[in-house]
């Protein structure tokens, strides 16, 4: 699976005090990281995965930070984070973000008619 691919994909964001959210679902703000005392816990995120069919995945995609990420492995076999490495803060992985969005976008305009 590539990236263009996958975020071809339906996307859902993993917040730490609401659990999985629909890009569409609108929250009320928080100040709420993962691992903080008030954010989601795993069983919760384990029934939001099962209602919404995702608990049977075998792999998916986070884009986010390690306690993000590591959560998601508590649920998912494989957890893909294509901007993940040595040393690779949140402040390093918004550039990487922002490089792949751009690469996508030039591909796109390959495309065009």
């Amino acid at each position: 699976m590539n990236l263009a691919d996958a975020l071809s994909k339906p996307t859902l964001i993993i917040s730490a005090k609401y659990g999985l959210v629909r890009t569409t679902d609108l929250i009320d703000s928080y100040d709420v990281k993962m691992g903080d005392d008030g954010c989601v816990q795993l069983p919760t995120v384990l029934r939001q995965a099962d209602r919404l069919r995702l608990s049977n995945r075998e792999r998916v995609i986070v884009l986010g930070g390690m306690r993000y990420v590591e959560f998601c492995r508590n649920i998912w076999p494989v957890v893909w984070n294509p901007a993940a490495g040595p040393r690779q803060g949140i402040g390093r992985q918004m550039a990487t973000f922002r490089r792949m969005a751009l690469q996508l976008a030039e591909r796109s305009e390959e495309y065009e008619l």
